[in-house]
């Protein structure tokens, strides 16, 4: 079962993606984390395989949380949902290889299609992966 991260600081915003992926019987196991420090900390000692952040928090935003999890070269797949939808905040994502941007109020029917289609791209890289080693041997 692929792994889910779901970071924002409000506890409303991380009940309703919980919800969601529950109601539509989404196959993930979720965690869910407050700050971006704690996001980090749990993800420098937890395999994740989709990190659904908010942008905008208190000390470490979503950004910056995205750029370390880079630096730690961890194959994650990364959607942002934001608030905001400055230009600015996009071209970051962006630049930190976002797979979505996605606005709130989250549209249910964007959120199901985002977060299908990211779990979709994760369990193929695993079976090209999983080809790859059996032609190698491993």
């Amino acid at each position: 079962m692929l792994k889910m991260l779901v970071v924002d600081d409000d506890k409303f915003e991380r009940d309703g993606v919980k919800f969601l992926i529950e109601k539509y019987s989404l196959d993930l196991e979720i965690s869910e984390a407050d700050s971006g420090e704690s996001a980090l900390a749990y993800i420098e000692s937890n395999d994740i395989d989709i990190l659904f952040s908010d942008i905008r928090m208190k000390g470490m935003d979503g950004l910056q949380l995205a750029a370390k999890v880079r630096e730690l070269d961890k194959p994650v797949k990364v959607i942002f949902m934001s608030a905001y939808g400055e230009f600015e905040y996009a071209q970051r994502a962006i630049d930190l290889n976002a797979i979505r941007y996605i606005l709130k109020p989250v549209q249910v029917s964007e959120f199901i299609k985002v977060v299908s289609q990211v779990i979709q791209l994760c369990e193929q890289e695993l079976k090209s992966k999983a080809q790859q080693e059996r032609s190698r041997g491993v």
